[in-house]
């Protein structure tokens, strides 16, 4: 995917959006799915 300067792009997960100020890492420890997987969507606007 090629984003714009001017495209923000949104994470979500189970909970809603995620804070842009969150690392992989932080998103990995609240969000990982029983399996170990961290699943999610994003959006591009």
């Amino acid at each position: 995917m090629i984003l714009h300067p001017d495209t923000s792009l949104f994470l979500l997960g189970k909970n809603g959006i995620f804070q842009s100020s969150l690392t992989m890492g932080e998103l990995l420890d609240e969000e990982r799915d029983e399996d170990g997987f961290l699943y999610l969507c994003y959006l591009a606007r």
